[in-house]
């Protein structure tokens, strides 16, 4: 008998070598990567450019939550996959006005992994003050909110979320006979407001000693690919699982106490009696300073959200400074901007009516909107404002030169101010889309006269197209009031109206056809 011990490893196996069992590492850099792609967060990122419209809309959404699950697992697999998974992680980071949010943002960026695969910052500006300084306020405020969001649910559905509604408009004080249900009802209501409360306190020193501009910049100086700038007033104002099931607002009081702590829109606040103060405006100016003195040069910009009436001024963080002095900081901040948005629609976007504001009040606006469009380097940029096109054309001596101009999110404009801005336009564009636009004075003949000059040439030879999309006013006829119906069939997109279609039609050069605004004019 041989002892095995004497033996080489070919003679204990037959001759033969073990062979090497093929596993997933074994495949190549790129076919990995083609696997990992599909893990990619494709809603908020296209052609390495943010989809500000679509990251917002899917922040903390269950797709999204279970995506970020699913890499972070992947990571934890070996230190390849976490090479590869890492960039899928953070596309887009949000960042909300709160020390957690700030101190994860610095730990990320801390991370030389993880800090150069974001390419975008998203900012989140909550108001917190008026409800923060008034229970019966906030009590009442709350209150509008339960009952909108009975309204968005199904009628079948309703019984459950009235409950909640019900139990929190009594005040604490004149309780002392309540029944116990409703006494915890108002023992979430108070706790709330507490933490809401204190919320605010800390919102408010990040914005005044300036902690919140300077910290995030400073993170952004160690993200090497973070180029691109969002800022929204609110996200998850309107937590997905009570559309899908509104009785976990009464159900499950952890799910109520998520609610009465969310955030609300400028647009709600400011529509409290009273002069509410948007003190968070102050970092739409403070922030992009801040970001170029850290020596970032942002190229993407989208501004989601902007205060309207007196809140204007406060974009301007020293009131004794000239509105010449701060603006001149300001164009030095986005001379490296090549797509600005402004206005872009959204849950959270307010609808900014430019021609109710007193005249002192919209050259703060026109400075702030005029600024990033008269950066030197807008050449080929993607626009969308919600402000009349004389804030964009103000300091654009030059005809705009673009790509993909998109126009609308609620805007209110004139037919002058239309027309000039369109007879401005060059041959460069390849893709107009005008939407959610209301002409609030004139004919709609000669803008649709004007873009057919330009267009139809290019359009007939399929080198671009144009669209229109929910246009009103003058020719196209009223805007629908907007109501919250007892069901979700009036969410369902309705078709153009036929004048509209026609005046696609129109100025996209089909021959034979006359000015559709200018027939009914006759």
């Amino acid at each position: 008998m041989v002892a095995l011990y004497n033996l080489s490893p070919l003679a204990i196996y037959g001759g033969h070598s073990r062979q090497h069992k093929t596993n997933i590492l074994d495949l190549s850099q790129d076919v990995l990567e083609s696997i990992f792609d599909n893990f990619k967060d494709e809603e908020s990122m296209s052609k390495g450019k943010v989809e500000w419209w679509c990251s917002i809309s899917h922040f903390n959404g269950p797709d999204d939550i279970a995506r970020r699950e699913n890499v972070c697992n992947l990571r934890l697999v070996c230190r390849r996959f976490n090479e590869l998974a890492s960039s899928l992680l953070f596309p887009v980071l949000c960042v909300e006005l709160d020390e957690p949010s700030l101190d994860r943002v610095e730990k990320i960026s801390q991370s030389p992994h993880l800090a150069a695969t974001i390419y975008g910052i998203q900012v989140v500006l909550p108001k917190e003050k008026e409800l923060a300084t008034n229970l019966l306020q906030y009590r009442i405020c709350r209150q509008e909110d339960l009952k909108m969001m009975i309204q968005y649910c199904a009628r079948n559905m309703r019984l459950g979320v009235g409950s909640c509604s019900n139990a929190v408009p009594t005040c604490p004080d004149r309780n002392d006979d309540a029944a116990e249900e409703r006494i915890k009802y108002q023992q979430i209501l108070l706790e709330c407001y507490s933490a809401y409360q204190k919320k605010h306190k800390e919102q408010l020193r990040l914005i005044s000693d300036g902690s919140f501009a300077n910290r995030l910049a400073v993170s952004m100086t160690r993200m090497t690919h973070a180029v691109s700038l969002g800022i929204i007033d609110a996200i998850d104002c309107w937590p997905t699982p009570y559309f899908e099931d509104p009785t976990l607002l009464s159900t499950d009081k952890d799910h109520l106490r998520r609610l009465m702590l969310g955030p609300h829109y400028w647009t709600t606040i400011e529509n409290l009696e009273g002069l509410p103060e948007l003190v968070p405006a102050r970092l739409l100016l403070d922030l992009p300073i801040s970001i170029h003195r850290a020596g970032v040069r942002v190229r993407d910009v989208d501004i989601a959200c902007f205060p309207r009436k007196e809140n204007q001024s406060l974009v301007f963080p020293d009131r004794q400074v000239s509105f010449d002095s701060a603006c001149s900081d300001l164009h030095a901040a986005v001379q490296s901007i090549s797509r600005f948005g402004f206005g872009s629609e959204g849950w959270g976007t307010q609808q900014i009516l430019y021609e109710s504001l007193p005249v002192d009040q919209r050259r703060a606006m026109d400075m702030s909107i005029s600024a990033p469009c008269s950066a030197g380097e807008i050449l080929k940029r993607s626009h969308s404002i919600s402000v009349p096109l004389t804030s964009m054309t103000k300091t654009e001596e030059k005809s705009l030169i673009t790509s993909f101009l998109q126009i609308g999110g609620g805007a209110a404009v004139n037919s002058d101010e239309l027309e000039k801005f369109c007879n401005g336009l060059r041959s460069g564009i390849i893709d107009l889309y005008l939407y959610q636009m209301e002409l609030s004075s004139g004919s709609w003949a000669g803008t649709l006269d004007i873009l057919r000059d330009k267009f139809e040439t290019r359009v007939l030879e399929g080198r671009c197209r144009a669209r229109l999309v929910e246009m009103t006013g003058g020719e196209f006829g009223k805007k629908d009031p907007w109501d919250v119906t007892t069901d979700f069939s009036s969410w369902l997109q309705k078709p153009e109206p036929s004048i509209v279609l026609r005046s696609i039609a129109y100025i996209s050069g089909m021959t034979g056809m006359t000015n559709p605004a200018r027939k009914n004019m006759v």
